[in-house]
């Protein structure tokens, strides 16, 4: 089987993807999540037995929601004003926020199901 009809036939069992995707997987991982998740939290009706409200796991998704955001726009530091000369502190403290999104994403990943 020659390159081209193997890829065809990888294609046709969804067995295939685009070799270019993995350079930057974490873009491409979060292109994924970021409409998925969002489409959750729309659809969702429950939260994880630890917490006592909805609004609680509401805002553990937001913070995996700005995560996979800033990720998939591949953004991180162009909302900072670079005169600021405190400028490498708010790209620190974005990093930290999706540093912390992707964290609690890991720790609530089974209790993504409704």
């Amino acid at each position: 089987m020659n390159k081209r009809q193997r890829k065809k036939w990888l294609k046709q069992h969804n067995k295939y993807f685009d070799p270019r995707e993995t350079w930057s997987l974490d873009w491409t991982i979060a292109k994924f999540v970021y409409p998925r998740l969002k489409k959750f939290k729309k659809e969702n009706i429950g939260f994880p037995h630890e917490f006592k409200t909805i609004d609680e796991w509401n805002e553990i998704l937001d913070k995996m929601l700005f995560s996979f955001k800033v990720l998939k726009e591949d953004c991180v530091g162009l909302e900072i004003d670079f005169n600021d000369p405190n400028w490498k502190n708010e790209i620190d403290k974005t990093n930290e926020r999706i540093q912390e999104g992707l964290e609690l994403f890991g720790k609530y990943f089974r209790d993504l199901w409704w």
